[in-house]
């Protein structure tokens, strides 16, 4: 418990309304020996304080309540500064305890060990019954001054540790946040990596299906000598010319090939594949927005390019994700002379934490 220190200032009793006076000593009450509240318990504190004001007929908002406890917090380390110019420091930044440290000053009270720390009450006095009379050094001419400076070591050490004790659950924290972090960042990439070998192995299983189905259509064309193109089909089948091969050769014709920003242009091979598998009208409106996106510029509205907050599949740092559709986004960059367009994705994507705000 917080000893109030104010009790052994005379100026106080006189210069403070005696409604704030009584504020102040109820919530030094409840302050630590460093002159501040237990973690998490500030609402907690501020019903208990005003039930024992109100009782008194003092009413207490919440906002004196935190003014008040500040005050005495500034006092606290006002007395407890290391030199005359940090006192100075602490008297000009804390204008709303000026009050307070006005009538320490008044009354000679510049240290904290100009107090009689024993002579101040800091909470329920011991009944007999409860603890033996024992002479105190204070009492004794010779440990007057002895005494002073084991008080004032005592409750430095205490608000040292104080300090550490806060210093050491913030750090807490922040490790603990940091191997979050890093155990979020070490599934992305495993998720990553997983999909990448599905994806490999749905590609693999999709030229088996191609040389199936070449073989058996190679097979139907033998029995069928009158339809020819039967046979040319499954040549061109087996040969690897499929249909993604065609539709990437015709997207790549439709795509914009000179960039008005006299750049190279690299549409990547994934971002073509992704591209073929849309619908007419969808490729149709990436492709416009490719256009807007070499013509107009990067800046230019409809496109609502964004600077990506994130990893993305397929897509390097410190790129760019931009508008193709109402839900399609497609992701680029550009370094030195040459514009790379990597990926495309829809709102909502599990793998893209996107937001266009």
């Amino acid at each position: 418990m917080a000893v109030f220190f104010l009790a052994a200032s005379p100026s106080s009793r006189i210069r403070i309304p005696q409604s704030r006076y009584r504020r102040l000593e109820i919530i030094c009450a409840e302050l630590n020996t460093d002159y501040r509240l237990p973690r998490g318990t500030q609402d907690h504190i501020y019903k208990e304080v005003a039930e024992k004001l109100r009782a008194e007929g003092i009413e207490i908002s919440k906002g004196q309540f935190d003014l008040d406890r500040e005050i005495l917090q500034a006092a606290y380390r006002w007395l407890n500064a290391g030199s005359s110019e940090e006192q100075e420091k602490v008297y000009k930044a804390s204008k709303r305890a000026k009050a307070v440290l006005d009538c320490l000053i008044k009354d000679v009270l510049l240290r904290w060990g100009d107090f009689k720390l024993g002579g101040i009450a800091s909470g329920p006095v011991p009944t007999a019954a409860q603890k033996p009379p024992c002479i105190r050094l204070e009492d004794l001419e010779a440990g007057k001054e002895l005494a002073q400076i084991i008080s004032e070591l005592i409750f430095r050490l205490e608000a040292v540790l104080g300090e550490n004790e806060r210093l050491k659950t913030e750090l807490q924290d922040h490790q603990q946040c940091g191997k979050r972090a890093a155990d979020d960042q070490a599934y992305i990439k495993l998720v990553e990596e997983e999909i990448e070998r599905l994806e490999a192995r749905i590609r693999g299983a999709l030229e088996g299906i191609r040389r199936a189905h070449s073989d058996t259509l190679e097979d139907i064309a033998q029995q069928h000598p009158e339809l020819p193109q039967l046979t040319l089909i499954a040549q061109e089948m087996k040969s690897g010319v499929g249909r993604r091969e065609r539709e990437a050769k015709r997207l790549l014709s439709l795509l914009p090939v000179s960039f008005t920003w006299q750049n190279e242009k690299v549409y990547e091979g994934r971002f073509l594949d992704l591209l073929a598998d849309l619908t007419l009208p969808e490729q149709e409106q990436i492709v416009k927005q490719v256009e807007m996106l070499i013509r107009e510029g990067s800046l230019y509205a409809s496109l609502h390019t964004r600077k990506t907050e994130m990893k993305l599949p397929h897509t390097p740092v410190r790129a760019f994700t931009s508008r193709g559709s109402d839900d399609l986004r497609f992701t680029w960059s550009k370094e030195g002379n040459t514009i790379t367009i990597y990926w495309l994705f829809r709102k909502g994507d599990s793998r893209v934490r996107y937001s266009e705000h």
